[in-house]
């Protein structure tokens, strides 16, 4: 029963489900411990993305407003009369 139940559940939603195993410890060689350690440091590494991603997006920003005041400076927008 339980095999039908799992193979079910891997057909009609196999993204849930493999969560939902990776979440479970199904894992008999690791302890609470090692799992929650190695959680620790997918979070330290996913931390450590987001904070080179903010970097980078302020680094844009910053060559935007440059480019966007060069413009202005070299070819001042001008008014029809």
């Amino acid at each position: 029963m339980r095999k039908l139940l799992r193979s079910l559940a891997e057909k009609i939603a196999p993204t849930a489900y493999g969560r939902l195993k990776q979440l479970s410890v199904l894992d008999e060689e690791s302890t609470a411990s090692e799992i929650l350690l190695r959680y620790e440091e997918q979070v330290k590494d996913l931390q450590a993305q987001l904070d080179e991603v903010r970097r980078e997006n302020r680094r844009v920003v910053e060559l935007y407003d440059l480019v966007f005041e060069r413009l202005q400076n070299d070819r001042p927008v001008r008014e029809h009369a």
